[in-house]
């Protein structure tokens, strides 16, 4: 170990007694300040998400594996619900294509995708949204190949990009959680 390396260089055994002790002591200390941290799980048991757990209808409005993939990733994590469920999230989504590589000999390498999700929670029967964002990310994807390769590929990124989105929205919405729980969300 690191300090057992020192002893036989010109310390005496009691200097590094005294640094383990020091060591354990800032171990004990730091391990006692982490049991004092008020942090919690977003969806344990007494956090304001647990109210949103099961109880959120997701409707995602984009087209193909994209939409598919983003309403997958929310539902992963906020769980699944039925029609009846006491709350919605309506979310809406817009994506760009660009060219991200060039060479002069063969045109466009790689293509990007940036993509913006708009969202709102709402209860259900309400207009006013209880909270509500939107979130961003953008992806890339290789065009040098074949045909094939190419739809293959555009199609992954799209896939990455709505999980990536599903993730961004997933967190705004668990950062507004604690307003949802307590009414303070406008609804």
């Amino acid at each position: 170990m690191w300090w057992s390396e020192t002893e036989g260089k010109g310390r005496s055994p009691a200097a590094s007694g005294g640094r383990r002790r020091a060591m354990s002591l800032l171990m004990a200390a730091g391990g006692a300040l982490l049991a004092a941290c008020t942090l919690a799980p977003a969806l344990g048991p007494g956090s304001g998400a647990e109210a949103l757990r099961g109880r959120v209808r997701v409707h995602v409005d984009a087209t193909g594996d994209l939409g598919f993939v983003l309403a997958g990733t929310v539902e992963d994590t906020l769980g699944m619900s039925d029609a009846a469920a006491p709350f919605s999230l309506e979310i809406s989504v817009q994506t760009s294509e660009s060219e991200a590589g060039r060479l002069p000999d063969r045109g466009s390498t790689r293509r990007r995708i940036v993509g913006r999700a708009r969202w709102q929670l709402l209860r259900r029967g309400g207009e006013r949204p209880l909270a509500s964002g939107e979130v961003a990310s953008f992806t890339a994807y290789d065009v040098a190949g074949t045909p094939l390769a190419e739809r293959t590929a555009r199609r992954n990124a799209r896939a990455r990009l709505g999980r990536d989105l599903g993730r961004r929205v997933v967190e705004a919405v668990l950062l507004s959680a604690p307003q949802i729980r307590t009414g303070n969300g406008g609804g």
